[in-house]
């Protein structure tokens, strides 16, 4: 071999294991840093390093809690994302205006499936599971899809009368207030209203399951408590102003909102008051009760806790973060920048976190944790650290 073909030969060797040690490292740095198939980055994450994520692991682990999954629904334009329901092993989305209903593995934040749910201009609703069909309405139709494979569809059918509400769940039966005022009881089975029943006004909140039994109210101040499979009414009463907001079903009792500057505590068994809470001004927004106190937000811009016993006030916390959950620490309280845990006796700081971007949802799961959604639709599963 001459010696300029010899040293043309020697090159060629030395290319050749620089490129080999370049995969070899693209190849480490790719095992090291695992990602879903949606590029978002799922598996252990070190505490100290940063990770661009709307929340960061070691903000995560200051509230108590540390990350189990990413992902991301690619939504088209931000804020689509309106509802997100956990549902067992499922955590569900609905989008608007395509109504897309999207399912993502609980354990693991996978995406299963995505179908559709009516066409614009009808507007999906919050989606509902019974057994292995998932069910989403419209106004005027009930969807329901196959959870278990992919999410196909299996049936579709017409609704007694025109909603603006997901429906309360009691077993198979599907229980809708009418924004003509008609409460019925839809059958998922078959398809069609099992029972129904006039109420004078319109039914603009969703109803609410108590056991086997629904609680109804109306814009117009009337509420009442059926039985959610035969529709049988069992007692009524009214507010002296409009309920717009959803009531609140607790084993303490059902709570009322109403326009006339009233909180209403309800006897579950007899619908007469427990208690009272009076304010100035219109209530508009839900309470949300956990364990052993009530959580009115004010038109002020403030919300105040009251003992569920009695309706006594506990505190008066000048905020408008909404109030998520409760866990062995504190309270959790979202913002579109932050989430706050704050301390269940006096309402003060335990901890505060920012948030890389804006938040849009957070949601409780069964298992104690949290679902944080972005406008963008990225999604992060918080779980309790133990």
């Amino acid at each position: 071999m001459t010696r300029p073909a010899a040293w043309l030969l020697i090159a060629v060797i030395c290319l050749a294991l620089v490129g080999c040690a370049t995969d070899g490292a693209a190849t480490s740095s790719n095992t090291g840093s695992p990602t879903s198939s949606t590029g978002d980055k799922k598996g252990p994450l070190e505490l100290g390093k940063p990770t661009g994520l709307l929340i960061e692991p070691v903000d995560a682990h200051r509230l108590g809690y540390s990350i189990q999954w990413v992902t991301h629904t690619n939504v088209s334009n931000p804020n689509q994302i309106l509802y997100v329901e956990p549902a067992g092993d499922l955590l569900l989305t609905v989008e608007r205006p395509n109504n897309l209903l999207t399912a993502i593995a609980m354990k693991d934040g996978k995406q299963l499936w995505r179908q559709q749910a009516g066409k614009a201009p009808y507007r999906a609703f919050a989606p509902r599971r019974v057994d292995n069909n998932i069910i989403v309405n419209t106004e005027t139709q009930l969807y329901e899809f196959d959870a278990t494979k992919d999410g196909r569809l299996m049936d579709r059918s017409d609704l007694r009368s025109a909603v603006v509400t997901a429906p309360a769940l009691i077993g198979e039966i599907a229980v809708f207030g009418g924004a003509d005022g008609m409460v019925f009881g839809h059958d998922t089975r078959v398809g069609y209203a099992k029972w129904s029943y006039k109420m004078p006004g319109q039914i603009l909140v969703p109803a609410q399951p108590s056991g086997a039994q629904v609680f109804v109210g109306g814009i117009d101040g009337q509420y009442a408590l059926f039985m959610g499979r035969t529709g049988e009414k069992l007692w009524d009463g009214r507010t002296f102003g409009a309920i717009a907001s959803a009531p609140v079903v607790h084993p303490s009792g059902i709570y009322v909102a109403s326009k006339d500057h009233t909180l209403y505590a309800l006897n579950r068994s007899t619908g007469e008051d427990r208690w009272l809470f009076r304010y100035t001004a219109d209530l508009t927004e839900s309470p949300v009760v956990l364990q052993n106190a009530v959580y009115q937000p004010l038109p002020s811009g403030e919300i105040v806790a009251l003992k569920v016993v009695d309706g006594k006030e506990i505190w008066r916390l000048k905020t408008t973060d909404k109030l998520i959950a409760q866990d062995t620490r504190g309270l959790i309280f979202s913002s579109a920048a932050k989430l706050t845990l704050r301390d269940v006796n006096s309402s003060k700081v335990i901890e505060e976190v920012p948030v890389k971007g804006t938040l849009k949802h957070v949601v409780p799961t069964e298992d104690g944790g949290l679902i944080v959604v972005s406008p963008q639709g990225r999604i992060m599963k918080l779980a309790p650290v133990k």
